[in-house]
């Protein structure tokens, strides 16, 4: 495990820390087992598209936007893993569909993707909403599927200052 460094171990950043790395060792391995090129993903319609993993990030982007929990899981291959930050892991296109009709149900965001860097079959999306939430999403995409998402919401620094 890579050290944390010293100004996010004072700021209390420490376990936000481990688990990026632990996502990005995830997103790694899963880069270097994908297969090249594209691939297709059937959609429940029966239909083949093809997608880069930017164009899958894309995609769940307009799909969460709707709050369509079915169309959001569709993305996901059947093995799934969908990490939030600080929670457990949800395992699953079935249980990543009901942690989203959870999630909508209770609350709204829009994700406004600030910006979306594509290495291969690994996308990080570093996003916004209208309420001043902010945050980033690191997906690993195989086969035109979502196989992997680490998924933060991070506080403004003025805010984690406030509550100390």
């Amino acid at each position: 495990m890579m050290p944390v460094p010293r100004c996010l171990a004072r700021a209390g950043w420490a376990i936000v820390f481990e688990e990026l790395t632990t996502a990005f060792r995830v997103l790694l391995s899963l880069s270097r087992s994908r297969s090249s090129g594209r691939a297709p993903m059937i959609l429940a319609d029966g239909r083949n598209i093809l997608m880069e993993s930017r164009e899958v990030v894309e995609e769940w982007v307009r799909r969460f936007n709707r709050c369509d929990a079915v169309a959001v899981a569709e993305l996901y291959r059947e093995d799934a893993l969908h990490l939030p930050a600080r929670q457990h892991c949800v395992e699953g296109r079935s249980a990543i569909q009901k942690m989203f009709e959870r999630d909508f149900a209770v609350a709204s965001m829009t994700c406004i993707p600030a910006v979306i860097y594509e290495i291969g079959a690994s996308v990080v999306l570093e996003w916004r909403d209208p309420s001043g939430r902010r945050g980033c999403g690191a997906f690993a995409v195989r086969d035109s599927r979502i196989a992997f998402v680490y998924w933060d919401e991070t506080c403004v620094l003025s805010d984690a200052k406030s509550s100390t």
